[in-house]
């Protein structure tokens, strides 16, 4: 009794605090102390559960910091490596998937709302389609950051000042002739 208990103990510390099961442990644990294991492999397996237990606490608690910011100032490389550090610790599947699937889909917003802010600045103030970068600023205020949005925004102002000059300009220029 005391060998199975002791080896059970063991095969469940050998495995990865991933897919550690503690609530195991701690009763292996337990079992391995009644059938009078040596009190240094309990201390040991002891050691193990309190030491994979604060890893997921922590991780659990980093997961939650790095996920609580709204999503156009979310670090996604900070996330990202809080939610590698929460699965690696084993911190619980439904704990670490929605905060994964918001990893996602805020990456793949955020990259669309930039691209699309890119392209409708790109064709330079005065050919620049006002209408374009007005969409484009709406969808990235929900996902980008709003220091780039302010950025766009001003280029929006100042390409509408420019356009309107330029059709002044040309409303001159057919009046003068």
């Amino acid at each position: 009794r005391r060998v199975q208990a002791l080896e059970a103990m063991q095969a469940v510390r050998s495995v990865a605090a991933s897919s550690m099961d503690l609530e195991e442990l701690q009763r292996l644990i337990d079992a391995a102390r009644e059938a009078n294991v040596a009190a240094d492999e309990v201390a040991a397996a002891e050691k193990t559960l309190a030491e994979v237990a604060a890893r997921r606490e922590k991780a659990a608690a980093v997961l939650t910091a790095a996920e609580a910011p709204a999503n156009t100032e979310l670090d996604l490389d900070v996330l990202e490596k809080a939610v590698t550090e929460a699965r690696e610790a084993g911190v619980a599947k439904a704990t670490v998937t929605p905060v994964a699937e918001r990893l996602a889909k805020v990456g793949k917003e955020r990259t669309k709302a930039s691209d699309a802010l890119s392209a409708a600045q790109a064709p330079g103030l005065s050919s620049l389609d006002v209408a374009e970068l007005e969409r484009a600023i709406d969808k990235a205020h929900a996902w980008v950051a709003q220091a780039i949005v302010a950025s766009a925004s001003a280029n929006l102002r100042e390409a509408r000042r420019v356009q309107a000059l330029e059709a002044m300009q040309a409303v001159r220029s057919v009046a003068a002739s």
